[in-house]
């Protein structure tokens, strides 16, 4: 388990990476640059900024319509207790 984890880690930041050279690359960023160009900036600045807050607010607003409360965490509790007795039954009739 630890060695899946261990790698499932590495891989993720190897794609993390690979994913954030491509953007830079998209948004012409040039790293021998002193200083950028004014639409580079923005591009970083939507990058960065703008759309990690856009993406926050449309999961607040998911949220907000997901009905989730006390008597549905009952019953989805109630629901996963189900399951798990049926994959058990399954389990013991297989053997």
């Amino acid at each position: 388990m630890a060695s899946t984890f261990t790698f499932m880690n590495k891989l993720c930041q190897a794609i993390a990476s690979f994913v954030a050279g491509w953007l830079l690359e998209l948004i012409a960023f040039d790293k021998t640059a002193e200083i950028q160009t004014q639409a580079t900036m923005d591009k970083l600045l939507w990058m960065r900024c703008i759309i990690p807050i856009l993406a926050y607010v449309a999961t607040l607003i998911a949220m907000h319509f997901y009905p989730l409360d006390k008597r549905g965490e009952a019953e989805l509790q109630v629901a996963l207790n189900a399951l798990e007795s049926a994959e058990a039954a399954e389990h013991t009739n297989a053997e």
